[in-house]
């Protein structure tokens, strides 16, 4: 049997010392043991060759990489694997990787493209929609223009994934409970009166606060509202002040609400310009009678409702007051954050097929409207803006 046989480039026989000398023991297929001397000087990288005379010498072999071993995951569990993008640049490498030089700049977990521009052959951030032959694989490390890019072909890897959060919702309801108190805002939080969809009471006068937190502010949709006016007076009314801080408050200044002769809280009954329609009695900060009165008023985007109110403030306050009779259907309003809460991210099932994102190509996705495919979820954990995923 030959050695060229017993020593093949397929086996991956590397040279592990730069300094190989002595004589080598190569083991044939039968179980016999041969004692060969090299005739050169290894160095790192070559392969093991056979002249066919009984000579064996140490060459740099030409043409494709020889494939790698098998691939060894044993034991790889995803929580220990997959990688924080948010904090690491760099990720362990699981699997069979390639070496390419970055035609642009690659963040760790991103997708990459073959290019082949003037005939170099390089890696590139993905521009445009490409087809599924032109994947590389995902790059395990943060890299720069001209840097070497190792970009996983076949493995696990941590890819970059906008994360999804599971709702977080309130209602809440202004009446004797809730009243004088200062809530933090949810995700989506209802704010109705006291009837929560019937009328509410007479006799009421409530104010309630709510906070969106540290760096944001509050997203006003007005639903529905009703309340007893008349031409000259507003008998009942809810009224809107902000803040900043928590300390100092200001009404609003809405173009389709009601401005009352008196501008402290909880204002006065009648009219800033004796009617509803004189030209002082708006833009306020009280709700008119309707939604209809409101679209008269102007200003109301599309003239429909829902209408969004965006608020530049972190703080919110409503006052709301009713007389003793001809008590309607009050309100309901939806307030969120500008920015959404962090939650609990929703999970991916393992096994789902995961997309090159549609939109960021610097990501991948659950929905199929890429059409191209990345590989496969292969822990459910999302969060961090990021999935391990199963490259083949």
């Amino acid at each position: 049997m030959s050695l060229n046989h017993l020593v093949n480039p397929d086996l991956d026989i590397k040279v592990l010392s730069a300094n190989i000398e002595n004589n080598l023991n190569i083991k044939t297929d039968n179980g016999a043991i041969l004692n060969y001397k090299p005739t050169n000087v290894g160095t790192s990288g070559q392969v093991l060759t056979s002249s066919g005379t009984g000579l064996v010498s140490f060459q740099t072999l030409s043409g494709p990489t020889p494939p790698s071993p098998d691939l060894d995951f044993t034991g790889l569990t995803g929580a220990v694997i997959k990688t924080d993008l948010s904090v690491q640049t760099t990720q362990q490498q699981y699997g069979r990787i390639e070496k390419y030089t970055a035609l642009n700049t690659i963040a760790s977990g991103q997708p990459v493209i073959y290019d082949y521009t003037g005939g170099t052959i390089t890696v590139s951030a993905i521009g445009t929609l490409p087809s599924q032959h032109e994947i590389a694989g995902l790059s395990l490390s943060a890299v720069t223009a001209g840097q070497t890019a190792n970009i996983l072909t076949r493995g696990y890897v941590t890819g970059r994934r906008d994360t999804t959060f599971l709702p977080s919702a309130e209602t809440v309801l202004l009446n004797n409970t809730t009243n004088g108190t200062t809530r933090s805002l949810t995700n989506n939080t209802t704010f109705t009166d006291s009837g929560a969809g019937g009328s509410y009471s007479p006799n009421e006068n409530y104010s309630i606060t709510f906070d969106a937190g540290v760096g944001r502010t509050v997203e006003c949709t007005v639903n529905s509202f009703a309340f007893e006016h008349s031409t000259a007076l507003m008998y009942d009314r809810l009224g809107i002040q902000t803040s900043t801080d928590g300390i100092t408050y200001t009404n609003i200044s809405v173009s389709w609400m009601q401005a009352s002769a008196t501008s402290t809280p909880p204002w006065s009954t009648s009219f800033a310009g004796g009617s509803w329609n004189a030209g002082a009695s708006s833009p306020g900060y009280i709700f008119p009678l309707n939604e209809a009165r409101a679209i008269l008023l102007g200003g109301v985007p599309g003239n429909v409702f829902p209408a969004l109110i965006s608020l530049p403030t972190r703080y919110i306050r409503f006052y709301f007051i009713s007389d003793g009779s001809g008590n309607v259907d009050g309100w309901n309003i939806s307030l969120t954050p500008n920015t959404p809460y962090p939650t609990n991210a929703v999970t991916v099932a393992e096994g789902t097929t995961l997309y090159l994102d549609n939109v960021d190509y610097t990501k991948m996705n659950t929905a199929n409207t890429s059409q191209i495919v990345l590989g496969y979820c292969s822990y459910d954990n999302a969060e961090n803006n990021s999935l391990l995923i199963n490259r083949k």
